[in-house]
């Protein structure tokens, strides 16, 4: 295996029908001996693993699986990793596998994947495929959260944060901690400038209003456990909007501070469940979010649902797992 990893690695077509491993060697903890022990216990081929930036994005290499035929594409790495293949792998019968290397591993929280390596890599050995709902928003599929404003530029500043070298080490311990620490510096040094959005829910009118940022999502946590909602999801099939009206430091630090122990937020925020549809527009630019990724500056995004359009493997004990087909174990 550390050989096809290190040197040149051969087509997908080579591995029609089976499993193609994506790794992403600038993730949290991914590394040499990291993937030693993913292909030694999933019995993965040693021409199936791929490295994402050495030999193409992560788009490429999943587009030339999908096109190859692979079942399934298993993702070693973080969110970033995943919004790049979400984009391709999503409206396809190719199953994406998750092994959360990476820093927040938002998704593999939505879909109860163990955090530790042995232990996500027993659940995914035991896993079946399900298909699960996914947002667009604005053209971008995005499987945890989004959103628009200053949750967008810490996002991008928490990913620069990760990109230093020198601070590599220091990101690995924070783990998803980078995200809510990089917001509070951010808050205390400058604040948080406020926009006039109008939000448009399903088929109803549009409203106005003054917010520091808006979330919108399909998972209950991101960003290193922060809460979307103050209560779980009802199983109303819709997505979650918070819309973040603080507008002062101590505001906006002590909203912080409630998302991260998911208590209530209303005097500072307003939210709203079982959403079907949602369009926002700004006057100006703003910059905009997806599964912790910089998605630049819009001033109008459509949010949907893409209902059942990628098929992942999840635990049994997972609450992702609807109607499960396939069996990993069976695969491979």
């Amino acid at each position: 295996m550390t050989q096809a990893y290190l040197a040149g690695l051969p087509s997908v077509g080579a591995i029609r029908n089976r499993s193609v491993l994506l790794a992403n060697p600038n993730a949290r903890s991914v590394n040499r001996k990291t993937l030693s022990r993913v292909v030694q216990s999933l019995r993965l081929q040693d021409n199936a693993v791929m490295e994402i930036g050495h030999h193409g994005t992560a788009r490429t290499l999943a587009a030339n699986a999908v096109r190859s035929g692979a079942q399934y594409v298993l993702a070693a790495g973080g969110d970033g990793t995943l919004h790049e293949i979400v984009q391709v792998l999503a409206g396809t019968p190719t199953v994406l596998g998750i092994i959360p290397l990476g820093t927040s591993n938002d998704l593999a929280g939505r879909l109860a994947i163990p955090s530790t390596l042995d232990q996500a890599l027993q659940a995914l050995i035991t896993s079946h495929s399900s298909a699960i709902d996914i947002l667009n928003v604005g053209g971008e599929r995005v499987a945890t959260v989004g959103g628009f404003g200053f949750a967008a530029h810490i996002a991008r500043d928490a990913n620069n944060v990760r990109a230093v070298p020198a601070l590599r080490t220091l990101v690995a311990a924070l783990g998803g901690g980078v995200y809510p620490l990089t917001a509070a510096a951010q808050i205390a040094r400058r604040g948080a400038k406020a926009f006039w959005f109008s939000v448009q829910r399903d088929d109803e009118p549009p409203v106005a209003i003054r917010a520091t940022a808006i979330l919108v999502g399909i998972a209950q946590r991101f960003g290193g456990g922060l809460s979307l909602a103050p209560d779980p999801p009802t199983g109303s099939g819709g997505f979650n909007a918070l819309a973040i009206t603080a507008t002062t430091r101590a505001g906006l630090l002590r909203t912080l501070l409630r998302m991260r122990t998911g208590r209530g937020i209303t005097s500072l925020a307003t939210w709203q469940t079982g959403l079907q549809r949602l369009v926002v527009r700004t006057h100006g630019l703003v910059g905009a979010f997806g599964d912790g990724e910089w998605l630049g500056l819009r001033h109008r995004s459509v949010i949907t649902i893409e209902r059942a359009a990628l098929r992942v493997l999840v635990p049994p004990f997972s609450p992702e797992a609807g109607q499960s087909t396939s069996r990993f174990k069976e695969a491979v």
